[in-house]
């Protein structure tokens, strides 16, 4: 071989090498990595033996405290100190990549993860060269998601990947927002605002509409209650209609449903359901009775149910009261959060 042809080969081996290098190297990084920044967040993953790669979240040791929580649906790793001041690991619910996924596809952690009160979830996809890359998404604003949040060592490699199966792997840090702050004029919806309108396609024998919302300020905080309702059929005779409600009262948010004039119960205080938001398994649960209601009901944790409503069509629930089970299904349930109230709902409790 002509020294000529030999550079060659070397240099092409040493791009080869160093290409590879950047693809993994920086996620690939020691647990005992300094750090600079004590605020920082980075992603962890972990590949699997059925080819799917585990996400999760790592906080530095400075935010594992009592601001940085999790939903309640969420699970976490104990949080332990390391020299690095790398904290506990907050594993999302739904937090498992696919093994074989659609190409370029963005795929989402759920449900969200609070960093301090910003609600902060994973995203992945599988690129065309058979990498995966992995981002975060912050609702900033507390409204809607934000642009992709991308940590400059980001990927894993197909190679990668197969090599390091049970092994956690670390993106490298990031900045992210620990408080929502309101954009700059945000409507709060004045005292005596009130609208009704039905949705497209439904017609009602009783002379409730099945949509509308509306807002009334609280003389003794200066708060808006605010409400707004989506009305179904069931598929009972007696007991014909079923509420969703999403709420702020008194400075809270809430989502209830309300079935009316069903028989009071005193000593049952839970009502069983099941109920699937459109192509999704179908999930149960008891949920609480209102206390001194006959009628009301509410799912745990209001936060979680409502991100899932609001980028939902369908959504499909089976109650079961004393006697009687009731099935409704309610359609656009997303409409719930896009009405002119939606500013009074998104900053419950914050104005």
């Amino acid at each position: 071989m002509s020294l000529r042809a030999f550079t060659l080969s070397v240099l092409t081996a040493l791009t080869t090498l160093c290409l590879t290098a950047l693809s993994i190297a920086s996620i690939a990084s020691d647990e005992h990595e300094p750090l600079a920044n004590p605020h920082a967040t980075r992603i962890s993953a972990k590949p699997l033996a059925d080819g799917r790669i585990e996400f999760a979240v790592q906080l530095a040791e400075s935010s594992c405290d009592e601001d940085t929580n999790t939903m309640d649906t969420m699970e976490t790793e104990d949080c332990e100190r390391t020299e690095t001041s790398w904290g506990k690991r907050v594993l999302p619910q739904v937090r498992k990549f696919p093994a074989k996924p659609t190409t370029e596809r963005w795929y989402s952690s759920s449900p969200p993860i609070l960093i301090g009160e910003v609600e902060t979830r994973i995203r992945a996809r599988r690129l065309a060269d058979g990498r995966t890359e992995f981002a975060l998404q912050q609702k900033a604003d507390g409204i809607s998601w934000g642009e992709h949040i991308l940590p400059s060592g980001r990927y894993i490699s197909a190679a990668h990947q197969e090599s390091h199966i049970d092994r956690w792997l670390n993106s490298t840090p990031a900045q992210l927002a620990r408080k929502v702050v309101a954009p700059d004029g945000v409507p709060i919806v004045a005292e005596g605002v009130l609208a009704r309108s039905d949705l497209d396609g439904y017609s009602w024998t009783s002379a409730e509409p099945s949509f509308y919302y509306g807002a009334q300020q609280d003389p003794l905080d200066d708060t808006y209650d605010t409400w707004v309702v989506m009305v179904a059929k069931t598929d009972d005779d007696l007991y014909d209609t079923m509420r969703i409600q999403v709420s702020c009262y008194g400075g809270k948010f809430e989502v209830a449903f309300w079935e009316d004039g069903l028989p009071y119960q005193s000593d049952d205080r839970y009502v069983r359901v099941s109920y699937r938001f459109d192509d999704d398994d179908a999930e149960s649960g008891s949920w609480n009775h209102y206390e001194g209601s006959n009628d009301g009901f509410y799912p745990p944790n209001a936060a979680a149910f409502a991100d899932k409503l609001r980028s939902a069509d369908q959504f499909v629930i089976r109650a079961s009261f004393y006697s009687r089970t009731l099935t409704a299904t309610f359609t656009g349930v997303h409409r719930l959060f896009r009405t002119p109230v939606q500013p009074n709902l998104t900053y419950c409790g914050r104005y």
